[in-house]
């Protein structure tokens, strides 16, 4: 797809209803939760895509929330109701 970015299956990991998918990007890894119901196989290529608003981005070595100002700033905001 137009948004779409190509990744290579490193590892699949079973958690209940929920898979963490591990692949690699380019030589990078990237760890993606997914539905129970999506279970691809190691070396599978797939491409992934998302909305901006619902990725979370950590650092490898400290654990810290890279998006922590982003995310603060959004509940910062103030909310608007749409008219019906």
């Amino acid at each position: 797809g137009e948004n779409a970015i190509a990744a290579t299956v490193d590892v699949v990991e079973v958690a209940g209803s929920d898979n963490f998918v591990y692949l690699d990007i380019e030589g990078q890894e990237c760890c993606v939760r997914v539905s129970g119901a999506i279970k691809p196989s190691v070396g599978d290529r797939v491409e992934i895509t998302f909305a901006p608003d619902d990725i979370h981005l950590f650092d490898r070595r400290t654990g810290e929330n890279l998006l922590v100002e982003r995310e603060r700033e959004r509940e910062a905001a103030p909310r608007t109701e749409e008219a019906t």
